[in-house]
């Protein structure tokens, strides 16, 4: 949680924006001197923005489990059209026969 602290500057001077961890014993981070320091400092939301970043890792991880689940379980699946493939036969035999 933000808030202002006031107990170096007391009620009549500028008081610090800090950070406060509730989840580690209330541990307090200086985030900025001022509140108009925080707030000049302030930026845009998509300059953290990581998903893009982290959507394909996320994808491989989905494909890999995948592969695994059909591999015990004896068929393919095409991502393409979302049906199963019987494990007689290949990916290229199936796409020819339903296209």
């Amino acid at each position: 949680m933000l808030a202002l602290d006031h107990c170096v500057c007391g009620m009549h001077s500028e008081p610090a924006v800090v950070h406060v961890a509730q989840e580690d014993d209330f541990a307090i981070t200086l985030v900025a001197e001022d509140f108009d320091a925080f707030v000049m400092d302030l930026v845009d939301g998509s300059v953290y923005d990581t998903s893009e970043q982290d959507r394909l890792p996320a994808i491989a991880a989905l494909l890999d489990d995948l592969a695994t689940v059909a591999g015990e379980v004896g068929v393919l699946y095409s991502l393409r059209n979302g049906e199963l493939l019987p494990p007689d036969r290949s990916p290229m035999e199936w796409s020819v026969a339903h296209s």
